[in-house]
């Protein structure tokens, strides 16, 4: 029987009681037990048990739900503080990135309120919509690219067994091809700074093998075989320190549990799409490298959009920011003028307090000569205090204002640049 899908099901009869396993690798065997023959003529009778309904992913689920509500629908928004719950936002983007949205749309996220979030099934857009085209990959390679050729002797690297490796080498050759004739820029990847052991930094979860680059943005992308570990990762824990050095274990050890179906992941930048292809039984990897050029070209345009959206953004935040720097140094200029009007009133006020003074202090004591030499130096006091004895003037604006004087009248805007952050 090829694949793992009846030792999976052997494994559960076998935590029910129903079936005994021995033995492993290609000969191991199964045999029902007494409760397995007891069941099995159960299902047989008139009794018999109801069989179990499939699981249903919540993901599908949300997507019908939505469809049958005419394409839009009403959820709960979760809050980021908030213990339990469903995040509907992300669950709408696992079900993009599982490919449970139908062809040509998406699924768009907005909120509404802030208990209520809106999701709707929208057309995907136009400049999204790119075009698969094959990809054929070789039955045989007389000659390897640069780039595989560099892959295949980075031994360290690999992540596929060696049964495996040469067709990997042709679906990696297949890759390379296709994309350089589509103007995209193939490298290696980096291997980043040197760590423990004496290995490089790099690890195919999160380095990938190969970096393209296609349209100004890059993705590195990882080849590996599903049942393998971490490369980096599994000689790091299995090294063994021999002779002075450490020495990683035979690559016997590494491909124990080896399945024979290869995967390519994307695995640096972020989309809510698939970014992960696998031989399966309904199609092989090699059928889904038209997918993964696509997904390159899709991400492209989406880095653009974004590039675009931001300087969009920056742009309008430094139009704001100048606009309310204008109305901060209106308000500061008004505010002075009020305080010196404030302080002008007030002087005149002390101004004319003293000279009623001075006018009651006569009528009482006028013909006193030290009251006459006080109420005297009391006008003349008077006199300076006040300032109308000019005429008033509105105070000039000062030639610089200190940004820090700013402060009070920006509600929140920085007055040293549309970046920083409030004070």
């Amino acid at each position: 029987m090829e694949d793992y899908a009846h030792r999976v099901s052997a494994a559960a009869l076998r935590r029910r009681g129903f079936v005994e396993t021995s033995g492993r690798g290609p000969t191991w065997k199964a045999k029902a037990t007494d409760s397995g023959q007891a069941y099995l003529k159960r299902t047989e009778s008139p009794e018999a048990p109801v069989a179990r309904q499939p699981n249903r992913s919540v993901t599908q689920e949300l997507v019908d739900e939505i469809v049958a509500s005419g394409g839009s629908r009403l959820y709960p928004r979760k809050r980021y503080y908030e213990q339990g719950g469903v995040d509907y936002t992300r669950r709408a983007e696992l079900a993009e990135a599982y490919g449970k949205v139908p062809d040509g749309k998406r699924l768009q996220v907005t909120r509404v309120s802030d208990d209520e979030l809106q999701i709707e099934l929208v057309d995907l857009p136009d400049e999204l919509k790119v075009p698969l085209h094959e990809v054929p990959v070789p039955a045989k390679v007389s000659r390897y690219h640069t780039i595989v050729a560099r892959f295949r002797r980075a031994t360290h690297r690999l992540e596929v067994s060696r049964a495996s490796l040469p067709r990997a080498s042709r679906v990696l050759q297949a890759l390379v091809v296709d994309a350089e004739q589509r103007g995209y820029r193939v490298e290696m990847a980096p291997d980043g700074d040197r760590k423990r052991y004496g290995h490089a930094g790099w690890s195919g979860p999160k380095d990938g093998h190969i970096v393209i680059t296609a349209d100004g943005c890059s993705t590195a992308i990882r080849l590996s075989e599903e049942g393998l570990p971490s490369r980096a990762h599994w000689e790091q824990r299995n090294s063994r320190y021999v002779g002075g050095r450490w020495l990683p274990p035979p690559m016997s050890e590494y491909e124990a549990k080896a399945t024979g179906r290869l995967e390519l992941a994307l695995v640096s930048g972020f989309s809510s799409r698939s970014s992960s292809w696998a031989d399966r039984k309904s199609w092989s990897l090699d059928e889904k490298l038209p997918e993964v050029l696509a997904e390159l070209e899709i991400r492209a345009i989406e880095q653009h959009q974004r590039e675009d959206e931001a300087k969009r953004r920056a742009a309008e935040r430094q139009r704001q920011w100048e606009q309310a720097m204008e109305e901060a140094k209106t308000r500061y200029l008004e505010n002075r003028r009020r305080e010196v009007l404030l302080a002008q009133a007030q002087r005149w006020r002390e101004a004319e307090a003293i000279r009623s003074y001075c006018d009651k202090a006569q009528a009482l004591h006028g013909g006193d000569d030290g009251t006459r030499e006080w109420i005297a130096w009391a006008r003349r006091h008077a006199d300076h205090l006040d300032p109308l004895q000019e005429p008033p003037r509105s105070p000039p604006p000062p030639d610089s204002i200190d940004p820090s004087e700013l402060r009070p009248y920006l509600e929140g805007w920085s007055a040293y640049g549309p970046e920083r952050q409030g004070w």
